[in-house]
């Protein structure tokens, strides 16, 4: 679940991984042209991150690192409207 803080950049959110607790964490999300800045902030399991990435030329595919608390790595995501 993400929950959009009114038309702000700041999102409430919950996921929860398989064989794992729910997770909240504050994500805050900037995009300048083609690159996007993910912060998350206030992780209920302590993991705080910074991620960054591009979009691709679909306008839909993000990829790109991360760095967290407890490591990095890559991630990918899709945006949909």
């Amino acid at each position: 679940m993400w929950r959009r803080r009114s038309n702000s950049n700041i999102f409430d959110t919950r996921w929860t991984m398989p064989g794992a607790q729910a997770i909240t964490a504050v994500l805050t999300i900037n995009v300048f042209g083609n690159n996007v800045q993910v912060q998350r902030r206030n992780s209920s399991d302590g993991n705080d991150c910074n991620y960054t990435g591009t979009i691709a030329a679909d306008g839909r595919t993000v990829t790109g690192t991360y760095t967290c608390t407890r490591g990095g790595g890559s991630w990918q995501a899709t945006i949909t409207f």
